[in-house]
């Protein structure tokens, strides 16, 4: 049976311009080495490998996106690139129970650091 994750951004200004990527059922060590992997090896890999994997979707502000899932287990994390550096959220497991799941996804920006808010609808 096919379930239905969406993902919404919240739209708000600050950060407006940094794009979030969601990363579907992979371990964020094994999205990093992917990453630095493919900027080894040309410019603009890095680009194209967030472009291009079945399992990185780019989501801009105000934006909601629909992933159909195959797997009976699945989990998902957010992550950005910000002027500090590499931003991630903590993994949020999807009750495999649930035919379809909803969340909102926004970036919190604090004087010291930034967090990824993370809320089921």
């Amino acid at each position: 049976m096919l379930k239905t994750l969406t993902i919404k951004r919240r739209k708000k200004f600050a950060g407006s311009a940094i794009k979030f990527y969601i990363v579907l059922n992979m371990k964020g060590s094994t999205f990093n080495e992917q990453v630095k992997l493919t900027e080894r090896f040309s410019l603009g890999s890095k680009s194209t490998f967030l472009t291009e994997s079945d399992q990185v979707f780019p989501v801009k502000n105000g934006e909601a996106i629909a992933i159909d899932l195959t797997e009976d287990k699945n989990s998902f994390f957010v992550m950005a690139f910000t002027s500090a550096g590499r931003l991630f959220s903590q993994r949020v497991m999807i009750d495999e129970w649930k035919q379809d799941s909803t969340y909102i996804v926004e970036m919190k920006m604090g004087a010291t650091k930034n967090q990824f808010v993370i809320s089921e609808a």
